[in-house]
């Protein structure tokens, strides 16, 4: 039995937001991630990052738990102890506020895209962006960690670039041109066979959002899009067979990948950056609807990104986007085969997905009246850069609030997916 753990992209938000749930993960359940425990993760952009962070830098990670006597001075502050001296939330205060769109592993001096996108050191620098961003938290090699773990990226062959997308952003068929890639961390293996990613590497590719753009061709304007692929394309993250890019444009959710090793039950936190409700082709392209009210950055569409039979997306939906339930749950759920993904069909035990949102009953739940109005108003999920304390901190607590919430439902499965001792009556 295994169990299968997701992470999505999102920018800040979805760093944030993973680094937190993964240690509330760990606290909650001892060795859950430990040396042979039956957990395979796959991460996607921000959720890539955020893993990396948690599998090298946990043990020196201080993490706020959800407190509703919580003053606003302590939630405004930077903890750190002795044996804990590294407050989680540091590279928000390292970013700009706006200095990224989508997800950024930031630093002190993010790059500034519409300088350097046309330079064809641009892959290297946000390589060696994302090797700052390790470094602020004393990770000086990266390490996979103890349990299996996907890296995702996208791929695209290059004798097929630039790639004809339609009217909706996403391709008529894909196959043979574009596809999902990843690093399984732990053996380091390489999908597709033969690409040249390294550990680093395919963490600044999984978030390499501005790389996607010079790949993609539009029919209004293939003209213009030819030009500037041909200008940019040597500043592309690539090897002498790929161009990469952020993974989100292929799976946003990171649980295709995992879906690979056939899991027994799936834990999925969908981390969106910006109005959730308003991305509803995140998730409802995993079930084969075909959305045409929204432009989408899939680029495999509903046909060839369907894993989960379409009668099932609208209920998820419904509850991903309700602010008093934000996640949604499925049981002996069908996975359809779908070779462009390399998954294969069986029955899924349970999924669990988990949503971020405004939660109006999270936020009154402080005793001190002085929180909620110091709250930005991008809160929780409006930051397209940096954050202060006060709203990081919030967001972490959070996200083991609404834990805590489905507390029972996690525990069913997990200990019905891993074999572990670690159980708590």
């Amino acid at each position: 039995m295994t169990l299968g753990i997701a992470f999505s992209g999102g920018g800040i938000i979805a760093l944030l937001a993973s680094s937190c749930t993964l240690n509330w993960l760990d606290q909650e359940f001892p060795g859950l991630f430990g040396k042979g425990s039956d957990v395979v993760l796959s991460t996607v952009s921000g959720g890539t990052l955020g893993q990396a962070l948690v599998a090298n830098a946990g043990d020196r990670l201080w993490f706020p738990r959800y407190n509703p006597h919580v003053s606003l001075a302590d939630a405004k502050s930077t903890p750190s102890t002795p044996s804990r001296p590294d407050w989680f939330g540091k590279i928000a205060l390292a970013m700009k506020p706006t200095a990224m769109l989508h997800d950024s592993p930031g630093g002190p001096e993010p790059i500034d895209l519409k300088q350097s996108e046309v330079q064809h050191g641009v892959a290297e620098k946000w390589r060696s962006s994302t090797a700052h961003l390790a470094e602020q938290y004393g990770i000086e090699q990266i390490r996979p960690g103890n349990n299996r773990w996907y890296a995702n990226f996208m791929y695209a062959v290059k004798s097929r670039a630039p790639v004809m997308t339609n009217k909706y952003h996403w391709m008529n068929d894909p196959r043979g041109t574009i596809g999902m890639g990843f690093r399984e961390m732990q053996s380091g293996a390489v999908y597709p066979p033969g690409a040249k990613v390294g550990p680093l590497d395919a963490m600044a590719w999984s978030s390499a959002f501005w790389a996607a753009r010079p790949l993609l061709s539009y029919p209004s304007t293939a003209h213009m899009n030819r030009l500037m692929f041909e200008m940019e394309m040597r500043g592309e993250p690539q090897d002498d067979q790929y161009f990469f890019a952020d993974g989100g444009m292929i799976d946003g959710t990171g649980i295709t990948t995992v879906l690979r090793d056939q899991p027994t039950s799936v834990l999925a936190f969908y981390n969106s950056i910006g109005d959730y409700t308003k991305k509803s082709w995140g998730i409802k392209m995993l079930f084969g609807v075909d959305d045409h009210q929204v432009v989408s950055n899939i680029l495999g569409g509903p046909k060839f990104t369907q894993i989960f039979p379409s009668h099932l997306a609208d209920e998820v939906f419904a509850n991903l986007t309700n602010p008093k339930i934000l996640r949604a749950r499925l049981d002996n759920v069908p996975v359809l085969r779908n070779d462009w993904l390399g998954i294969k069909p069986y029955i899924l035990k349970t999924l669990l997905i988990f949503a971020n949102g405004y939660s109006a009953e999270f936020v009154d739940s402080f005793a001190d009246p002085s929180i909620k109005p110091s709250l930005s108003k991008n809160f929780p999920t409006g930051f397209t850069g940096g954050m202060a304390p006060l709203d990081a901190n919030l967001f972490c607590m959070f996200q083991s609030w609404r834990a805590d919430r489905y507390k029972d439902e996690i525990d069913d499965i997990v200990y019905g997916s891993v074999h572990t001792n670690s159980r708590r009556n």
